[in-house]
């Protein structure tokens, strides 16, 4: 670069041509590789299948809610409540959600929704058709809060489940005496 002053007197300045040697730690990526990934070792995928998930699905058809309506015992544990029919040939449990408006904004009663699916999935429900609501102050509570009240639940729906059962089997013992 040259640069002339008044004076008439020209002053240069030095720029190297030359390019800085590669430094040690520049690390350009195989052709084969993603750039953004670490090129580690690759392992085999693991054998066999993974851990089993306790699921639950969705109530589908109309004859569920009917039965349900119909058959259906209501179980309550603030602020949600249950309807619910045992039945073991459903072997997932089929489960449907009950939230109004009144609980809260349509994201409240969304993020509501998923934390009950959430903890219904991770607990042992027995096989059934289940109708679960919430009442107003549902939203307000915790996850945790809201795993205490579905336990209370699924507890309730187990007693009932015992009851059911002693009482089938009295049933049958009355009926085998003599008369």
């Amino acid at each position: 670069m040259i640069c002339l002053e008044p004076s008439g007197v020209s002053r240069e300045a030095y720029l190297s041509a030359q390019q800085p040697s590669p430094s040690p730690q520049a690390r350009v990526p195989c052709a084969h590789e993603h750039p953004r990934r670490s090129c580690g070792v690759e392992v085999p995928p693991g054998q066999g299948p993974g851990p089993t998930l306790r699921l639950i699905d969705r109530v589908r058809e109309r004859d569920a809610f009917v039965r349900l309506r119909r058959d259906g015992v209501r179980v309550r544990a603030d602020p949600l409540w249950c309807s619910f029919v045992l039945d073991p040939d459903l072997a997932p449990p089929q489960v449907a959600f009950a939230i109004g408006r009144a609980v809260g904004s349509a994201v409240s009663r969304n993020r509501l929704r998923r934390r009950l699916r959430a903890v219904l999935a991770n607990s042992d429900v027995p096989p059934g058709l289940y109708l679960v609501g919430a009442r107003v102050p549902a939203c307000e509570h915790t996850f945790a809060d809201v795993e205490r009240s579905v336990a209370e639940l699924l507890r309730k729906v187990r007693t009932h489940q015992e009851a059911v059962r002693t009482h089938q089997e009295s049933v049958r013992t009355d009926q085998s005496l003599p008369t």
